[in-house]
Parts: structure tokens; sequence; C-alpha cells
């Protein structure tokens, strides 16, 4: 029995691992704005990506019911894209530049976490 309660801790603590390590880790270039954008990327790039980024940021994340749920848990927040209710505003963002094009990612932030890949 004792292996039994081992072998699910060892798991858990695996899974939290891969989230904790890999989730975290952005393979390409992290910027916190356009600004930021433009010293590693051309500005038509930074357009696409960071509009993609925005979009992702907008639509893609689950919203909170109301604003003030998600200020509980994020700095910023503003209103999702698609759906009643509100989504983090993104800390900064993650590039990643493969042979087709430059795919934008939002990077949040909780209170009181280190930063968090999405």
């Amino acid at each position: 029995m004792k292996y039994v309660v081992f072998a699910v801790i060892g798991a858990v603590a695996a899974v939290m691992a891969y989230f904790f390590v890999f989730e975290r880790d952005c393979s390409g270039q992290v910027v916190s704005g356009q600004s930021d954008c433009l010293v590693h990327f051309s500005p038509d790039v930074c357009r696409v990506a960071l509009g993609q980024a925005d979009r992702k940021a907008r639509n893609d994340f689950p919203p909170f019911a109301t604003q003030d749920a998600c200020d509980r848990v994020y700095p910023r927040c503003m209103p999702h894209g698609a759906v009643s209710g509100f989504v983090p505003v993104p800390r900064s963002y993650c590039l990643v530049r493969s042979a087709a094009a430059v795919t934008g990612t939002p990077i949040y932030q909780r209170y009181g976490d280190t930063v968090t890949y999405k």
C-alpha cells in the first residue's frame, strides 16, 4: 500500500515539475511590447506576431465572470474579446521564429507568482 502512495505522490510531483519547468520556457524571444519587439524584429513581423498574441490573449483565455474576480488573481484585466467576462492583460509576449513565420504567445503573471506562459 505504501508503494501505491509513493507512486501517486511521484506522479503528481512529475506533473507539477513539467508545468513549473517546461511550460514556462519561451523557446523564442520575450518582448514587453511593440518598442521592445522592434529591437529584435521588423515592423511587419512585430505587427503580425503581436496582433496574433493579442487575439490569443483576448479570445483564448477562459474568462472570469467579473472584473473583480480577475483582478484578484492578475495585476491587470481587460474584457474578453468574444464572450462576456474578463481576461488578464499579458505581462509580455513570447515570439518564436519558424521557417514559415513568427508566432506570438501571451505571457501572464499572477500575483505572487513568477512568470507564467500560456
